[in-house]
């Protein structure tokens, strides 16, 4: 099968593939896992080299924040104008820019792929369904007579 990511699905997708790596599954659906996830850390470098060029291009720092339970990144611009005022506005179109661009960047897609569906027997410990969902056009679920799990 054919497939072809956005940066931000790839993203999304490594989250899932995370938690799929930790289950006991069968061999062939091990390998279609081991294969994908190296397909997209290698593209996701190509990605981190693209981000980095684009903080660089905007002077914009990233710096992480724990807000209500939650990990956040908040993007925050080195522009300066030549009054407090001028200063403020410049930050908010640099910003703008730079939010443009990323949200581009994001939205771009990966390299086509030939992939092997990744075969799911009908119950997994501990995924609920929406967490599947950026891989949902790769992932199949199998009938309940061909899960065969292999232990490790």
């Amino acid at each position: 099968m054919k497939v072809s990511l956005t940066y931000q699905q790839a993203i999304d997708a490594t989250k899932v593939l995370l938690v799929l790596n930790k289950q006991k599954l069968p061999i062939r659906t091990s390998l279609a896992i081991a294969r994908l996830s190296n397909l997209i850390d290698a593209e996701l470098k190509t990605f981190t080299n693209a981000r980095n060029a684009l903080f660089g291009a905007y002077t914009i720092s990233a710096q992480h924040v724990a807000e209500e339970g939650k990990d956040l990144t908040q993007f925050v611009t080195g522009v300066q104008g030549k009054n407090p005022e001028e200063t403020r506005q410049k930050k908010i179109e640099n910003l703008k820019a730079f939010n443009q661009k990323f949200n581009a960047l994001l939205r771009s897609k990966m390299p086509e792929w030939d992939l092997e569906p990744i075969r799911l027997p009908p119950t997994v410990e501990d995924i609920q369904p929406k967490l599947l969902f950026p891989l949902a056009e790769i992932i199949e679920i199998l009938p309940s007579a061909d899960n065969a799990v292999v232990e490790a």
